[in-house]
C-alpha cells in the first residue's frame, strides 16, 4: 500500500510541470523554425 501512496505524489506534481514543459516545447519549436529559415536564406 505504501507504493500507491508514493505514486500519488508524482501525479499530484504533474500539473505543476506541464506549463513549464509546454513553454520549453514552444521555445524549442520557435528556435528550430528560425534556424531553418536562416539556413534557407543562406542558399
Amino acid at each position: 500500500m505504501s507504493y500507491l501512496a508514493s505514486d500519488v505524489g508524482v501525479w499530484m506534481a504533474l500539473p505543476a510541470f506541464l506549463p513549464a514543459l509546454l513553454v520549453v516545447a514552444v521555445v524549442v519549436f520557435i528556435a528550430r523554425r528560425d534556424r531553418r529559415s536562416d539556413d534557407d536564406e543562406i542558399d
